[in-house]
């Protein structure tokens, strides 16, 4: 797309494996915070939002012009 050729990891300035070990880092240490300072209603929650952000919205931006709304419900999860 002409709005994001330009952005760090589609242009090269970082690498996939970079952008992947960085955001597992986030990942893991953002699910632990919420395991070990809340209670695991919240964790599964958590979970679901995020599976529910990379799996469903991943797909649907590339498909829909109602991804908006689909994302909308990842972003509306309580965590």
């Amino acid at each position: 797309m002409k709005r994001t050729k330009n952005r760090a990891l589609v242009s090269g300035v970082i690498s996939i494996k970079s952008a992947l070990i960085f955001t597992a880092f986030l990942g893991i240490s953002g699910f632990l915070t919420l395991f070990f300072f809340t209670n695991k209603l919240t964790v599964i929650i958590g979970v679901i939002g995020y599976i529910f952000y990379i799996a469903v919205y991943g797909i649907a931006k590339r498909k829909t012009s109602l991804s908006t709304l689909v994302g909308s419900v990842s972003g509306a999860m309580p965590p």
